[in-house]
């Protein structure tokens, strides 16, 4: 059975908790790690009056979302099944020491590091072609008085029309990427292009925003600090960052955080200007919008975006019916979020990032949730 989580401190104790008060053994656990959360894989031993259902209710009470569940037979488990277990590579913290291995021959697959994408294309089968539907961006903590507020707006605007998304694609992920123009990626019903006033590099506008700020009576005290989870990739993009804002005379800092409390962190209130980034649950435009920026969802997926308007679009877009209706209002909440607040900072859109050995592995499939089809992997002849 597999079922994801939120990687976060207690998320898989409380599903194999769940398990376990249904009689399930727990033969065998795969973790699959994403930079927005975590994929449990478990072979599991259920008592026979248990149905395939009782155990997708006990992985949901369990907090595991999209569960998923398949019979396995013995004799399935000695052969085919077992071989393709061995495809996954190693898991580590660090997308290097992972893909090393995977090319010294101690794994069948490995995601690719960004610096490494032009290499693995080149030499292996990957998933490179597949888009996610996923958003990788930075968002503002409103809360804090260094960022948020009416009086900042200027700045934030500076700060996001500084940021050369293009050259961030092309340096840290060797064009593997899409340079968004929003939260809500392509391929989500009602998406549209071009959602953010904002999102495109200009120097020059953000220097007359920062300058139109600093005219209207407001200073920096510090460095902005820009947080996000250390040892996952994010150093050179944060560092570009960093370089393009001091470009136009704005202070900022790299502020790295422990990745194994780093939401906790920013649930507790630490974002000034934070990493985050989304997987789609479900492939719809409010999983993007309600679940990341409503009001309800503060100290949750939400790090400090708070507004009257998004919230009551975002609402009225949930009640509407009508498709093409529906879409429109959520198109409005993102506009109120991306140009009217800035509460985010789109970066890019994430697509697949798997290398595989095409000589070994014959079917290697990622979906457009970021996840491998395990059970679709077939091994060469």
């Amino acid at each position: 059975m597999r079922a994801t989580g939120h990687d976060r401190p207690g998320f898989l104790s409380g599903l194999t908790a769940s398990l376990a008060l249904r009689k399930v053994n727990i033969l065998s656990v795969q973790v699959h790690a994403t930079e927005e959360g975590a994929v449990d894989e478990f072979l599991v031993d259920a008592p026979d009056e248990l149905t395939a259902e009782d155990l997708v209710l006990a992985a949901q009470r369990g907090r595991g979302r999209d569960p998923w569940v398949s019979r396995a037979d013995a004799r399935g488990l000695a052969d085919e099944p077992t071989r393709v277990l061995a495809i996954a590579a190693r898991v580590s913290a660090d997308p290097d020491t992972s893909y090393n291995s995977f090319e010294a021959g101690e794994g069948d697959n490995a995601n690719i590091p960004p610096a490494r994408t032009a290499e693995a294309e080149s030499t292996y089968g990957t998933t490179l072609d597949v888009p996610i539907l996923g958003s990788y961006h930075y968002v503002f903590n409103f809360r804090d008085p260094r960022i948020g507020g009416d009086e900042n707006l200027l700045f934030r605007q500076a700060i996001s029309q500084a940021i050369d998304r293009e050259a961030i694609n092309e340096a840290v992920y060797d064009g593997s990427r899409t340079t968004s123009t929003g939260i809500t990626p392509e391929g989500i019903p009602g998406w549209a292009p071009d959602v953010c006033d904002y999102c495109a590099y200009d120097a020059e506008a953000a220097q007359a925003a920062f300058e139109e700020w600093e005219a209207a009576g407001n200073s920096q005290d510090g460095p902005l600090p820009i947080q996000f989870n250390a040892d996952a990739g994010h150093e050179p993009v944060v560092q570009i960052i960093v370089d393009n804002l001091a470009a136009i005379g704005i202070e900022a800092e790299a502020d790295p955080r422990d990745s194994e409390t780093y939401f906790t962190d920013l649930a507790n209130g630490d974002c000034v200007m934070c990493r985050a980034g989304w997987f789609a649950d479900y492939p719809t435009y409010d999983n993007f919008m309600f679940d990341l920026f409503d009001s309800s969802a503060l100290d949750g997926n939400n790090f400090g975006f708070t507004n009257d308007a998004f919230d009551a679009l975002v609402a009225e877009a949930k009640e509407t019916v009508d498709a093409d209706e529906q879409a429109a209002l959520f198109q409005e909440a993102e506009g109120v979020l991306l140009n009217d607040e800035i509460g985010a900072v789109p970066i890019n859109w994430y697509r697949g990032d798997y290398a595989y050995n095409q000589d070994r592995v014959a079917n290697f499939p990622q979906t457009n949730f970021g996840l491998i089809l395990w059970e679709q992997v077939a091994l060469a002849a």
